[in-house]
């Protein structure tokens, strides 16, 4: 039992520090839509964005997957899962295509 809890804490501990390593990175600028005035640059390709994609998105669904395993909860990890669905292949593309509008 204390085996799988720290594995469940692990994945919130590495959700969480994925999604702040996405954070540093980017800057606090494009976090709340303040470079939307600004012109698009190349979208992030080393650091984190080496290994992941999206991952602000991929550490928030992380985090969220390891909370509902620590607390046996079927529905939240359909709750995680459909988030990161969501998150990547709806919210991610939108603002890629924002992003290319800007160009």
């Amino acid at each position: 039992e204390r085996r799988a809890v720290r594995t469940c804490v692990g994945r919130q501990g590495a959700g969480c520090l994925v999604a702040i390593l996405g954070f540093k990175q980017l800057g606090l600028g494009a976090l709340i839509n303040l470079d939307q005035f600004r012109p698009a640059t190349e979208p992030a390709a080393s650091g984190i964005y080496r290994l992941v994609d999206d991952p602000i998105y991929t550490g928030y669904a992380l985090a969220t997957a390891g909370w509902a395993l620590r607390r046996h909860s079927m529905s939240g990890l359909v709750l995680a899962g459909l988030l990161y669905a969501l998150l990547t292949r709806v919210q991610s593309p939108i603002e890629g295509a924002r992003n290319r509008r800007a160009e």
